[in-house]
């Protein structure tokens, strides 16, 4: 079934309307109201993913045209509308150009950029009126002067529209590049700090602009803000190009492709180099294709479905409801408090949206992690050296509500929980591929492992609940580039690495000409559960054994996980519950009637129990659904299982007990932003339900 979406408008019929005055219509900027099947909790996107890195860090052009051709070689994957020529989404991410922005602000604006990972760029879409962008330049230049940081300029960003559908067209952004030094004539931040005032600076202004509403609340976005890299994306098809000029051949016999460069000419340029890039072509499930939603996001790209995205919203939801109200903002349990904003963590939320979809909340709240980490300053101790090499050390807090100093150290070694101005401060504690490891768990209870990895799963399950669902994720920072696969491997991808150093990922193989054998050192399929992970730092691939060892030894999650959780299954015991009596002769079928039993689950359901089977069937139900039904019904009747059911197989937790677990934390959480002992302090029941509790069986 195709839900709302519009027939394509002929130019002659555009051309009348025009003519005559009256509305056009135009492709929704924002998701739509929930209006007869078409619901926006339910959008999802399910599209080709693919990833192009050295492994040296060497940056280069060809790495931009690569990721292209990849990009239009999984251009079945993506969708499009009425017209082929308007796609779902199709973009791409890339280092920071640093050549190329050098030599492009100077002739475009005049002025010189400061040294690379001293100035952040992002470009952003605007609507199309003069004013209306006016309007939303100046409260960015507002936030950009009240943060102390210093406005570079806007760059126009030159694009070719003329490969556009009607579709496309007609919902075309005005696009420019905000580029934003460190503060003026100061100090210069510590590493980390200005990508912080970044994402303070984009989440502040674009929460002022929303809330106006209108045109700027509908179609102001911001595709990314940071020192590390930088977005081009758009309601685009990867075929909409021209062909790309010649260049030496990297690969025996290659062929020029089509480019998806071809809107961007920002990425035509030989100088626009990048040692990685991420390309996403989107297909959107159930959901409205826009120029915003189209991927790559700010941190990563996503093929798949959240499944529980209803249930991960609601959580985030209740977490940042306090930062709303002053009070609850300084009480030392909030549960999202930084120590780098302070109090300005109102103006981050809400992170998660239902003008987003399922990747673009996912998204939203992995880069909070990423990006409102504890802090260290290095003025609330004399002992900074120890403090900065032992930083991931963070320990519970006393009874004071100050942090406690890593073990070893005087207590007059604070850890700092204040709001902190930027010169202050110093280095973070959670990497992005920590982020991710969280929201993306592997199934850690049904296979073997080293007792530190299962805590620091065990730990992070009562921190954060899974994004779950069938998924490839593959992100970046800058510092690295990887890609995990969900726990059931629903979405496969197989990755290869040449003997140039030259790193290919992707949805499907294929995705480039002429990869000969002789030119493979390594090609493998990525695993279910596991992560690829590049350290550029490093330049190397790093192992995804290592890389969970390696996190799991960062802190003392082993310690905390052994002393404080309660396993509920540790303190009940099984009663020995006497059987129930044989109902009198002629009262059974009363009985089975009055309890909701019919023939039909007596014949079907009842009769397979009762051999130990489980009755399987494949025909539709027309009963009417409980809460509308005039008869009596048995409770589990008002229960219905949620599901995607456009791509995903049937899976349940008792057929799929290796990679699925029902284990459910419950209790007072704790700080997300820290990591304490505190989060290790929870009941663990074994499934949602509970179980029974009868008076005389605990231990």
């Amino acid at each position: 079934m195709l839900l709302l979406r519009r027939p394509r408008r002929t130019a002659v019929a555009r051309a009348r309307a025009a003519s005559s005055g009256a509305a056009q219509w135009r492709p929704p900027r924002r998701l739509p109201p929930k209006q007869g099947l078409y619901d926006p909790a339910l959008e999802r996107d399910s599209c080709g993913v693919g990833m192009v890195a050295h492994l040296k860090g060497q940056a280069s052009h060809e790495i931009v045209r690569d990721a292209n051709t990849m990009l239009v070689r999984m251009a079945h994957r993506g969708g499009c509308g009425c017209e082929p020529s308007s796609g779902d989404g199709a973009g791409m991410l890339t280092g920071m150009p640093h050549a190329f922005l050098t030599e492009a602000v100077g002739a475009d604006l005049g002025v010189a950029l400061p040294a690379a990972g001293a100035f952040g760029a992002g470009n952003v879409f605007f609507p199309r009126d003069p004013a209306v962008v006016a309007e939303c330049k100046a409260v960015v230049e507002r936030h950009v002067s009240r943060l102390g940081l210093s406005l570079i300029g806007w760059r126009p960003v030159p694009v070719d529209n003329s490969a556009l559908g009607p579709t496309s067209l007609e919902s075309e952004p005005h696009t420019e590049m905000l580029l934003v030094g460190g503060p003026s004539g100061g100090a210069p931040l510590p590493e980390g700090a200005l990508d912080r005032e970044l994402y303070r600076l984009r989440l502040a202004a674009s929460n002022e602009i929303h809330a106006t509403g209108g045109d700027a609340a509908a179609d102001f976005y911001v595709c990314s803000l940071n020192t590390s890299t930088l977005v081009y994306k758009g309601q685009l098809t990867p075929e909409q190009a021209r062909a790309a000029p010649p260049l030496p051949p990297r690969y025996p016999n290659p062929s020029p492709p089509p480019t998806v460069w071809g809107y961007f000419v920002d990425l035509q340029s030989a100088q626009y180099t990048s040692h990685l890039a991420l390309v996403h072509s989107r297909f959107s499930t159930n959901t409205f294709p826009s120029w915003a939603r189209a991927q790559p996001f700010r941190a990563l790209c996503h093929n798949g479905e959240i499944n529980t995205l209803r249930g991960n919203k609601n959580m985030m939801r209740s977490r940042e409801a306090p930062l709303q109200s002053a009070p609850l903002r300084r009480c030392p349990r909030a549960l999202l408090q930084s120590a780098y904003f302070g109090e300005a963590m109102s103006e981050l939320g809400p992170i998660c949206s239902d003008d987003l979809s399922d990747s673009g909340n996912f998204d939203a709240v992995a880069e909070l992690l990423l990006r409102a980490g504890e802090i260290i300053s290095p003025h609330t101790s004399p002992y900074l050296p120890e403090l900065l090499l032992r930083a991931g050390e963070i320990q519970p807090r006393s009874r004071s509500g100050l942090p406690t100093p890593p073990r070893g150290l005087p207590s007059s070694a604070r850890v700092c929980c204040r709001p902190l101005p930027a010169h202050e401060c110093s280095a973070g504690d959670r990497p992005l591929h920590e982020a991710v490891m969280m929201m993306v768990p592997e199934a850690w209870q049904g296979k073997p492992g080293s007792p530190a990895r299962k805590a620091f799963y065990a730990y992070n399950a009562n921190l954060m609940e899974p994004w779950d669902g069938p998924a490839m994720m593959s992100f970046t920072d800058g510092r690295y580039v990887g890609a995990c696969l969900d726990r059931n491997g629903l979405r496969p991808s197989r990755y290869y690495v040449t003997t140039d150093d030259r790193v290919l990922l992707s949805s499907e193989v294929g995705v480039l000409d002429h990869l000969d054998e002789a030119v493979v050192k390594t090609k493998a399929r990525l695993e279910p559960g596991r992560m690829f992970l590049i350290d550029f730092a490093q330049q190397r691939i790093v192992p995804d054994e290592e890389l969970k060892e390696t996190m799991a030894a960062a802190r003392p999650y082993e310690a905390w996980m052994a002393s404080q959780p309660l396993l509920l299954d540790e303190w009940v015991a099984e009663a020995a519950v006497p059987p129930a009596p044989h109902p009198a002769r002629g009262t059974l079928n009363s009985t089975l009637s009055m309890h909701g039993f019919t023939k039909e689950s007596s014949d079907l359901l009842v009769a397979a129990m009762a051999r130990g089977k489980e009755a399987l069937g494949s025909m539709g139900v027309d009963t009417p659904l409980a809460a509308l039904s005039s008869q009596p019904r048995m409770p589990s009747h008002y229960f219905k299982q949620l599901f995607a059911q456009v791509t995903n197989p049937p899976i349940d937790p008792i057929r799929e007990e290796i990679v699925m677990s029902l284990q459910t934390p419950v209790g007072p959480e704790a700080n997300l932003l820290e990591a304490t002992e505190a989060h290790a302090r929870r009941l663990v029941l074994p499934h949602p339900g509970g179980v029974q509790l009868h008076g005389d069986n605990y231990q």
